[in-house]
């Protein structure tokens, strides 16, 4: 595996301690040379009514009525109804019901 700078590449083997060693050296040498690491994050996907209800396993309708009454958050386009699959995330682990622990 490579890590590739514009003028220079580090090759590392693949066990954890190869990678992890590698890793910090390249680290090392991003901030001796003063530059600014850039993180890229994962990009948000988005859908439409169609893929929020497929995406919790609703109706378009049900899908319709949680923006009608705002329980889901959305956002427009053109007036239609978008949604992001993190914030669909965010919505699910807040609907999660966890198990009460038993009371002795």
């Amino acid at each position: 595996m490579d890590i590739v700078n514009r003028n220079e590449t580090i090759t590392f083997d693949d066990s954890i301690e190869g990678v992890t060693k590698t890793l910090a050296e390249a680290l090392a040498m991003v901030v001796s040379k003063g530059i600014k690491p850039v993180v890229i994050e994962k990009q948000d996907t988005i859908v439409d009514v169609k893929g929020a209800a497929e995406y919790l396993k609703v109706s378009t309708a049900t899908i319709h009525r949680m923006t009608k009454d705002r329980e889901i958050p959305y956002f427009k386009v053109k007036g239609n109804n978008r949604f992001s699959i993190k914030e669909l995330e965010k919505y699910i682990s807040n609907q999660m019901i966890h198990p009460n622990k038993r009371r002795k």
